[in-house]
């Protein structure tokens, strides 16, 4: 965007607009900002695992990305419970409440890479003092969670837990309720041959019923961000330029549409790895 390019030229301008907005912000809010911590997991890396001390913790929340919460029943050892977390998804909520005493109730490993923001135990006790009502709001998101719980229950059949709805409303949702709707699609094309632009362009419209829809392909990108995509796999300005604007894109958006190249590309890679649901199209 012109914003981009000028900011690009003139780091100078984002300070200052950083400065107009949080010049705008209330007390609290400052405080909460100031305390935030931004955290990013990596593949397969893990949150923390059930049972680890939960006091340097606080309350997560997902920006984009996902991740998978294993829960072990010691009175009933066996397959764990299992949940996955997408986009606005929240953890640490019980352990706040229960007061950090009994450590995390669950293992979180990330499905894909992901960022949350963390806000810390000590500044979610300041901001329950202050405004109780978010007990309340708490509450309300354990009894939801529950409830999903129920419907599914860890003593469910294994085939019962992976198997999924897959039609256009919803994109895959499990019927079982334990899994949070999917906002990332990769197309993976099994040969050159395959007409993948076509067949994403028409998943990307079929899904348009369900909110805002952007379909990004290698072009697309290199349109938007004007480099190319060949270093993206670095860890360089570029790689931390592509990862931040896809993850914006993905809160901006109610569905990505990933179309990967006909090859082993960087940016073919890249989808593998932002997709939360992977369609092999031959």
């Amino acid at each position: 965007t012109d914003l981009e390019k000028l900011t690009a030229i003139r780091p100078a301008v984002l300070l200052w607009l950083v400065l107009c907005v949080t010049s705008h912000l209330t007390p609290a809010l400052r405080q909460l900002e100031f305390a935030m911590k931004w955290v990013t997991l990596k593949e397969d890396e893990t949150l923390h695992h059930q049972g680890d001390s939960a006091e340097d913790g606080g309350l997560y929340v997902v920006l984009h990305g996902r991740l998978r919460s294993e829960t072990q029943d010691a009175t009933a050892p066996g397959r764990p419970s299992t949940r996955e977390l997408g986009h606005n998804a929240t953890i640490g909520e019980l352990e706040i409440l229960s007061g950090l005493v009994e450590g995390w109730g669950s293992t979180v490993v990330a499905i894909r890479d992901t960022e949350l923001c963390c806000i810390p135990a000590g500044t979610m006790s300041y901001l329950i003092r202050a405004h109780p009502e978010i007990i309340a709001r708490f509450c309300r998101m354990l009894v939801d969670r529950l409830r999903n719980q129920n419907t599914c229950g860890p003593n469910a059949p294994r085939d019962l837990l992976v198997e999924w709805e897959v039609d256009v409303q919803g994109l895959s949702r499990s019927k079982y309720g334990q899994v949070e709707q999917y906002s990332t699609v990769a197309l993976l094309p099994c040969s050159p041959a395959v007409p993948i632009t076509r067949v994403a362009t028409l998943l990307a419209t079929a899904l348009k019923q369900e909110g805002s829809v952007l379909h990004l392909n290698s072009n697309v990108v290199k349109s938007s961000l004007g480099f190319g995509l060949a270093g993206m796999e670095k860890e360089n300005v570029s790689n931390v330029q592509l990862l931040t604007w896809l993850g914006m894109q993905e809160q901006v958006h109610n569905v990505v549409v990933y179309e990967a190249d006909p090859r082993n590309s960087a940016w073919t890679r890249r989808c593998i790895r932002q997709a939360d649901v992977l369609l092999v199209v031959g």
